[in-house]
């Protein structure tokens, strides 16, 4: 079996090899001093990503992404660990693939918003107490008339004080598991309110904290989603 790469994924790798080098490594001392990105020089590297096919790479080309396969992502990926969290996220974006699970007007409101940068996602399921045991989680939603009651808390939210939508894990019915947890689409300031930010300068990884506690999100700011695969044991 031959695990060689063809001249299409060397070109991809050395594309997004040098885009970091040359425009996100520069940025990465005064992230380190100052705390936090220069808006300006996020939205520049933002835009140059974009305007060289790398934003969103993960998403179908139909959408607007760039329908890379797998193992062509992961390629890209490892090139990712050469600089730091936040340049990565800014530059290629935070497209989450449970995106792909919108339907309806889910689809204008979220999915290609956000493949287009015009909205930024934050993935929502870390809880203090279920880190990697996801379905461990205590945030629960229930079904109302009108839309939506959330009680809970999160923390470690990546771009949780940035982004302006949320992807939320809640426990919708807790007699079903593991085919208790759902995800919701919140929009931001709605039902997903960050409360503070924890920044790992080490890692330029900017983390908030978010309450959810007695939210009532009105169905029209928010919709459920398909259960996140990864937690429907077979």
């Amino acid at each position: 079996m031959d695990f060689s790469l063809n001249d299409e994924q060397k070109m991809m790798i050395e594309t997004v090899r040098r885009f970091i080098a040359e425009e996100l490594k520069p940025l990465e001392d005064e992230i380190e001093d100052k705390g936090f990105l220069d808006p300006a020089k996020a939205q520049a590297i933002h835009d140059k990503a974009k305007s060289l096919g790398l934003y969103a790479m993960n998403m179908p080309a139909e959408l607007g992404g760039g329908g890379l396969s797998n193992m062509d992502r992961i390629l890209c990926e490892e090139q990712f660990g050469h600089t730091t969290d936040i340049l990565i996220r800014r530059a290629f974006g935070n497209v989450y693939e449970p995106l792909l699970h919108c339907k309806g007007e889910q689809v204008e409101r979220w999915l290609k918003p956000a493949v287009e940068g015009k909205r930024t996602c934050a993935i929502t399921i870390t809880e203090s107490g279920a880190g990697s045991d996801a379905a461990g989680i205590k945030t629960t939603a229930r079904k109302t008339a009108n839309g939506w009651v959330l009680n809970g808390s999160k923390h470690f939210i990546s771009d949780g004080l940035y982004s302006d939508f949320f992807i939320v894990s809640a426990v919708t019915d807790p007699a079903a598991r593991p085919r208790h947890v759902s995800l919701f689409l919140i929009d931001a300031r709605v039902g997903v309110t960050p409360v503070d930010a924890v920044t790992f300068v080490a890692a330029a990884a900017f983390l908030a904290m978010a309450t959810l506690l007695a939210s009532y999100v009105p169905a029209r700011r928010a919709a459920a989603i398909d259960p996140m695969e990864t937690l429907r044991a077979e």
